[in-house]
């Protein structure tokens, strides 16, 4: 697979867990909405998942420590469509779409 700017695949344990997403990471400064915005208006359809848990309300109040990492990273995470029904084409409009709006 040709590398996309700005995006990093998120590794997952496909030997021994059937993904249900397929999660990337954009680089720092991409406007994770903005793009959601730009795919939807071609077609693609994005999500966000996984709210990290001290967001949660039940959590807010018993945060034990900062993280730092997890508010960096969070914003940046964006899954792509991932179904038994994406056909080749349809997966390669989706990496050309990805590559034009994030050269």
């Amino acid at each position: 697979m040709a590398k996309i700017n700005n995006l990093q695949i998120v590794k997952q344990d496909r030997e021994n867990v059937v993904p249900h997403l397929y999660t990337v990471l954009l680089a720092e400064g991409v406007e994770r909405d903005t793009l959601r915005e730009k795919l939807e208006s071609k077609g693609i359809q994005t999500g966000v998942h996984y709210l990290p848990n001290h967001f949660l309300t039940l959590y807010k109040k018993k945060l034990l420590a900062e993280l730092p990492v997890t508010e960096a990273v969070y914003p940046r995470l964006l899954s792509l469509p991932l179904h038994l029904d994406l056909n080749r084409d349809e997966q390669k409009f989706i990496a050309s779409t990805l590559r034009s709006y994030l050269a």
